[in-house]
């Protein structure tokens, strides 16, 4: 028996590269989401997030765990996707893939 698809929540926290403008690094958040993000299977909203001390909070709500496996795969390899990737420090990286129990609003 197949087992029924879950809605991920998937949870990035990070910090920006030393010499990364804010300004700029949200242009280009702004570019994948527009350009990449948004067209991608299962995508079901996004929120992004930074604590006081520049540690940064991605939140993605995707329909099931594969759509988000397979948009992170494709993300790696996306043009769009490239200076938003480049901006952060990947020594900082930790993704979490939480069950989505109950959503409001």
């Amino acid at each position: 028996m197949k087992a029924a698809k879950e809605m991920v929540m998937e949870v990035t926290t990070f910090t920006l590269k030393e010499t990364i403008d804010e300004t700029a690094f949200l242009k280009s958040v702004e570019e994948m989401q527009n350009s990449f993000l948004s067209g991608q299977k299962g995508f079901l909203g996004r929120s992004l997030a930074c604590a006081e001390d520049g540690v940064w909070k991605d939140v993605i709500l995707w329909q099931d765990r594969g759509d988000m496996e397979e948009a992170v795969a494709k993300a790696r390899q996306n043009e769009a996707a490239g200076p938003f990737m480049a901006s952060i420090d990947p020594a900082s990286v930790e993704m979490e893939v939480l069950i989505l129990k109950a959503r409001y609003g």
